[in-house]
């Protein structure tokens, strides 16, 4: 009977679940990192020492972006204190048996706004310079282990998608409530790209809870969040600690799903 299965069906199973355990890599890697942005219980004063501040966002200039997002993706930014954005083109290099294809990002940011951060009762203004890519042309918010924002809010298609794209949706293989989560899987029909670009993005906007790393300076104004070295650059969405479960829960769901599908390919060879 499993004599009578495509062989490209077990093929598939095998492509879905090493895509999961590569996956399962990257979710761990940045639960490494959200574990090392823990805040101090009280701001740094000394002007010197590494710390990271955590509190509801209190907005006094919301973000503006360069590139304005598609209709479709109803972005409000008039309260948005941070917007994590790119643009995600499947593009296909080489040529023949030799050619590949992959998601790329071709462009991005994190647009910031002015704001401060509400902690044990004071606000903390936080200067653009602490954010990680700031110095940068082109920035990936969702692939920088140092930004943690949870999956893009907003994914808007940039024209129509294929067939073959449909039914992999449908069947729960990729896609938003897919075995992968992003769109990481490169489909192409004769040198073809079948998935159209995507926009995404993920807006943070005023009341909201963030953590940024950094350091903090008394000056005769009150505390500020100035950049430190890079390993102290990290933003959080949310609690630090619900960050750090959530990627760390993500991560053992994709190893067992990844491991079940290898299983079952295999199993169907």
């Amino acid at each position: 009977m499993l004599s009578s299965i495509p062989t490209v069906v077990p093929m598939l199973l095998l492509l879905f679940g090493a895509g999961a355990l590569y996956q399962s890599t990257k979710s761990y890697r940045q639960y490494r990192a959200v574990a090392g942005l823990t805040p101090e219980p009280a701001l740094a004063s000394d002007g010197g020492e590494s710390t990271a501040v955590r509190g509801p966002v209190d907005l006094e200039e919301p973000a503006s972006l360069e590139r304005a997002p598609p209709e479709e993706s109803e972005i409000e930014t008039d309260r948005a204190a941070l917007v994590a954005w790119r643009v995600r083109s499947h593009l296909r290099t080489g040529s023949g048996n030799s050619g590949k294809s992959r998601w790329r990002t071709v462009d991005g940011g994190l647009a910031a706004g002015e704001f401060a951060l509400r902690e044990h009762g004071r606000y903390v203004p936080v200067s653009e310079e602490c954010l990680p890519g700031a110095n940068e042309e082109s920035f990936d918010p969702f692939s920088d282990s140092r930004v943690h924002l949870g999956e893009p809010e907003h994914d808007v298609r940039l024209g129509e998608p294929s067939a073959i794209t449909k039914a992999l949706e449908r069947l729960r293989l990729i896609g938003k409530n897919g075995l992968l989560s992003d769109a990481t899987v490169s489909l192409s029909i004769g040198g073809t790209s079948a998935s159209p670009n995507r926009y995404q993005a993920t807006v943070v906007e005023a009341g909201e809870e963030l953590t940024v790393g950094g350091t903090v300076d008394e000056t005769q104004d009150g505390p500020v969040l100035k950049p430190g070295g890079e390993d102290t650059r990290g933003v959080v969405g949310g609690r630090v600690d619900d960050g750090g479960n959530r990627l760390r829960r993500r991560a053992l769901t994709q190893v067992g799903l990844g491991v079940v599908v290898l299983a079952t390919g295999l199993y169907l060879f």
